[in-house]
C-alpha cells in the first residue's frame, strides 16, 4: 500500500510513525512545503531567543526517516488531488496513492488592520520566521506584539531577552482568554510586567504606523506606541487550498468524522486543518491523537475512533509555569468552582466540578498537581469524597489517587 501524506508537521509525521510501526511493508511519501524537516514549533520562541541552535529543534535526525521507510520531499507544494485517478500533482510531478492524509496544519491569522503590509511586520509560525524576526530584532529597540494568547506571550519574552522594549496589546481584559480566567490572568499580567514588558489591556489595533517600515501602532483609543518591530500573534486559520479541487467538504477545516474520514473516499485529515464535531483544536495534543487514529483507519477501515480530546495547555512564560485543562471557564450555572488564590507567590489554583467529576482545571505557577488532575479529568473519577481536600495547603492530590475504592 502507497501513503500519501500532505504536511510535514506534527500531525503529518506523527501519522507516518504510526503507519510505520505499524507496517514496515508500507511505502509512505511526505510532502510539505517547508525547507525543514519536522521540527518542534513549541521551541519556536527559545529559537527566536538564540536559547537553543537550529539543529537543536528538529525532532528526529535523517536516519530516522530512512530506518522507518518514510520518504520527505521538502519544499514540495501539493497543488492538486484527482480522487478519481488517485494522484496527487506535486511540483509537475504526479503521484500515485492508497490513501492520503492531509495534514496541512494552518496559517497565522492577520486581523484587517491598517497600514498592512509594512516592513518589520511579522506573524511568526515556522524556522524560517524565528530567523527573520531575530534579524529585525538585531535592528531594533523596540517591539510591540499584537496578540496577548500563549504565542504572543512566549514571543514577547523572547523578544524581551533579545534586550528589545516589549509592549503586549491584547484586545481582551485579560491576557490568556482561552486559558485563563480574569483572577488567575491579574496574577500572570504581574509576573510579566515584573520582567519588564509592558501589557495594554482590553485595546485593539487600529492602524500600523509608517512608510515601507513600520514605526508604531495606534490603538482604537487614540494611544501611540512606537516600534520598529511588529508581531502578530492573533490566531490561527486552517489551511484549505487542496479542499476545493476535490470537493471535500469543509467549512472552519476540513470535515473529519470519527474515523477522520474526510467525505471523499480513502483520504483522512488530522491536525490544525480538521474540523471534528465543529471544533478546530490548534493545539499539539489533538494533532497527535487523531494522526494516530487517521494513521490505524488507513491501514483498517473504521478500526479507530476518535472521540474528541479534552483541551489542554501548558507553558512557562515570564518564569511562571501555566496549564489549564478542560473546561476552566464554564460560563454558565451548575458548576462548583474551587479557587486558591495567593498574589504574593504567584499562584493560582481553580478547580472546576459538575456532578462530582472535575471538568477543567487552572494551575498557575505550581505543577505538582497536574499529572494527577490531568488523571481526574480524563478518567472522569468521582470526587464527591475528596474534592473538599484538593485545594487544601501541602495536600498532595496524588495520594488520593491511591486511596482504596477511587476510580
Amino acid at each position: 500500500m502507497k501513503i500519501v501524506i500532505v504536511g510535514g508537521g506534527v500531525a503529518g509525521i506523527t501519522a507516518a510513525k504510526t503507519l510505520a510501526e505499524s507496517d514496515s511493508q508500507l511505502k509512505i511519501d511526505v510532502f510539505t512545503d517547508e525547507k525543514y524537516p519536522y521540527y518542534s514549533k513549541i521551541r519556536l520562541p527559545q529559537l527566536l531567543a538564540a536559547k537553543i541552535k537550529l539543529a537543536d529543534i528538529y525532532m528526529y535526525q535523517p536516519q530516522w526517516y530512512r530506518e522507518n521507510k518514510i520518504e520527505i520531499h521538502l519544499e514540495t507544494r501539493v497543488s492538486k488531488i484527482n480522487p478519481h485517478k488517485k494522484e496527487i500533482a506535486a511540483d509537475g510531478r504526479v503521484i500515485n496513492y492508497d490513501k492520503v492524509l492531509l495534514a496541512t496544519g494552518s496559517h497565522p491569522f492577520v486581523p484587517p488592520i491598517k497600514g498592512l503590509p509594512k516592513r518589520g511586520v511579522f506573524t511568526f509560525n515556522s524556522i524560517d520566521d524565528a530567523l527573520k524576526i531575530r534579524d529585525c530584532a538585531d535592528d531594533a529597540k523596540k517591539a510591540i506584539v499584537i496578540g496577548g494568547g500563549v504565542l504572543g506571550l512566549e514571543s514577547a519574552a523572547a523578544l524581551k531577552y533579545l534586550g528589545l522594549e516589549v509592549t503586549v496589546v491584547e484586545i481582551s481584559p485579560w491576557l490568556l482568554p482561552r486559558q485563563l480566567d480574569r483572577e488567575g490572568a491579574k496574577i500572570l499580567k504581574n509576573k510579566i510586567e515584573d520582567l519588564g514588558i509592558k501589557v495594554v489591556l482590553n485595546s485593539q489595533t487600529q492602524e500600523i504606523l509608517g512608510q515601507s517600515a513600520v514605526s508604531g501602532v495606534l490603538l482604537n483609543d487614540g494611544r501611540r506606541f512606537s516600534g520598529e518591530l511588529i508581531l502578530i500573534s492573533a490566531g490561527i486559520r486552517a489551511n484549505l487550498e487542496l479542499k476545493g479541487d476535490v470537493r471535500i467538504q469543509a467549512d472552519k477545516g476540513i470535515v473529519v468524522n470519527d474515523f477522520m474520514e474526510t467525505t471523499m473516499t480513502d483520504i483522512y485529515a488530522a491536525g490544525d486543518a480538521a474540523e471534528h464535531r465543529g471544533k478546530i483544536y490548534g493545539i499539539i495534543p489533538p494533532a497527535i491523537e487523531q494522526a494516530k487514529v487517521a494513521a490505524l483507519n488507513m491501514l483498517q477501515e473504521k478500526s479507530a475512533v476518535y472521540n474528541g480530546t479534552v483541551p489542554s495547555n501548558t507553558l512557562k512564560v515570564a518564569g511562571v509555569s501555566l496549564t489549564s485543562i478542560g473546561l476552566a471557564q464554564p460560563g454558565e450555572p451548575g458548576y462548583n468552582e474551587l479557587k486558591l488564590i495567593d498574589e504574593t507567590r504567584g499562584i493560582y489554583k481553580k478547580i472546576v466540578i459538575k456532578d462530582n467529576r472535575v471538568v477543567g482545571t487552572i494551575l498557575l505557577g505550581e505543577r505538582k498537581d497536574v499529572g494527577p488532575l490531568r488523571r481526574i479529568i480524563s478518567e472522569k473519577i468521582d470526587v464527591s469524597h475528596f474534592k473538599d481536600h484538593l485545594l487544601k495547603e501541602n495536600f498532595e492530590i496524588r495520594s488520593l489517587l491511591k486511596t482504596p475504592g477511587v476510580s
